[in-house]
């Protein structure tokens, strides 16, 4: 359980530093991963994890990565969303936590296609929202049956 690791509270991680950090303390190899998870990662896609080229792994993929490195699948997802290992789920908790606000914000103000969306929405009625967000559903609908 993440709590059981007080050295490790409150620090958050790439998904790069923490493979390379269980690895080390494991004293694994990336060969040694493949195998454990039974070919569900490759031993190079575990190398571009590690040297932070594979930057948004698939769900499947970070499953045969906790498997493989013998690590928690939530602990995987955790750092692998920017979470701290100690981070807690609750059901009223804040739908923005910093870390998810702060990249968010950065995300925002590094594409000026996402600037020049939000400004927009920033001046829509609560009608034109609710209407960009039907559209962006049947959007995402549409895509996921192609």
């Amino acid at each position: 359980m993440a709590n059981d690791r007080p050295d490790k509270r409150q620090k958050i991680e790439t998904l790069s530093q923490y493979v390379k950090r269980i690895l080390g303390e494991k004293q694994m190899t990336m060969k040694q991963v493949q195998e454990r998870s039974e070919g569900g990662i490759a031993d190079a896609y575990v190398g571009s994890i590690v040297h932070g080229v594979a930057k948004n792994p698939s769900v499947d993929k970070l499953k045969a990565l906790a498997v493989g490195i013998g690590e928690p699948e939530d602990d995987v997802f955790k750092v692998a969303r920017g979470l701290p290992l100690d981070y807690e789920e609750e059901a009223s908790r804040d739908p923005w936590p910093g870390i998810i606000l702060a990249k968010a914000i950065w995300e925002i103000v590094s594409s000026p296609e996402l600037t020049k969306i939000l400004k927009a929405l920033l001046q829509m009625s609560l009608k034109e929202l609710q209407a960009v967000l039907k559209y962006i559903e049947a959007m995402k609908k549409s895509k996921t049956r192609d």
